[in-house]
């Protein structure tokens, strides 16, 4: 991975992670690989990028500690044509930098998702600290800034209704809220509007981190990588978390949203299947 100065250089982040037992590990990463590889091209930027897959795992989950062990063992992943993806360490413990033989490679930083006493989601990102499940969302984002990771409130389907709505609303009033960031993903259908919370935080300051959000359903597995954001800087190689966390912590950061929101068809589609598995 070629690290520059160049103002020219982009970062293309998914902000938000998911890898599911249903994915095949090998697909998954060539499938990440080649939607930054195409974002990265729209923005004839095809040879000067980088790509990152921020994982918010939840507390059954720990992908993040499976794909530490290919790097403890040396061992490469496998896909079924042959390629070999490998998994490296960094400088820091919560990232990893994964390629193959093609010089391929992105990275990989750990996070965590969580869920509030108000039955919100909030992710943390950048981050290998544990944090409790249960806890006032005033209180966890609290937590989540005192030990330096990033605060996400992901907008998800319904679940910005009625009174966990308010509670977002409210949150985004309050003086003493913290560092926060709110969330949005690809699975959200075109046919809705932006939720009235992102015209909000963007009139106060607050900024929007969109990621994949992929759905536990195989299919999904493709998607990572295809909806994020781009940000001018550089990420160091031992240090990729370190220097994302820096950028994205200056008020002065350009957050450059891209890829599609999800099409009518798959959105009705998808649904049904989750609710049928």
């Amino acid at each position: 991975m070629t690290v520059v100065s160049d103002a020219q250089h982009i970062n293309l982040v998914d902000g938000h992670v998911h890898i599911y037992d249903c994915f095949d590990l090998s697909q998954f990463l060539e499938a990440a690989y080649g939607n930054f590889k195409e974002q990265a091209r729209l923005r004839c930027n095809d040879d000067d990028f980088t790509g990152v897959l921020l994982l918010s795992e939840r507390a059954s989950e720990n992908y993040f500690q499976a794909l530490s062990r290919y790097a403890g063992n040396n061992r490469s992943i496998v896909s079924a044509g042959g390629k070999e993806w490998n998994v490296r360490a960094t400088g820091e413990m919560c990232s990893l930098l994964v390629g193959n033989e093609l010089d391929d490679q992105m990275f990989v930083i750990a996070g965590r998702q969580l869920i509030t006493r108000e039955n919100l989601e909030v992710l943390a990102l950048i981050t290998m600290q544990g944090f409790s499940d249960g806890l006032p969302i005033t209180v966890l984002i609290e937590d989540i800034n005192r030990y330096g990771a990033i605060a996400v409130i992901p907008w998800g389907v319904g679940k910005w209704m009625g009174g966990r709505g308010e509670v977002v609303g409210s949150l985004l009033t309050e003086e003493n809220r913290g560092k926060l960031f709110l969330g949005d993903n690809g699975g959200r259908p075109g046919f809705w509007p932006p939720p009235v919370h992102f015209t909000k935080a963007g009139q106060i300051g607050i900024h929007v981190i969109p990621g994949s959000d992929p759905l536990p359903l195989k299919t999904e597995g493709e998607r990572c990588g295809s909806y994020g954001f781009a940000v001018r800087g550089v990420l160091s190689p031992d240090y990729p978390g370190r220097d994302l966390g820096r950028l994205l912590g200056k008020d002065s950061v350009i957050i450059e949203p891209y890829g599609e929101l999800e099409s009518t068809g798959r959105f009705v589609r998808n649904q049904l299947l989750l609710r049928l598995a």
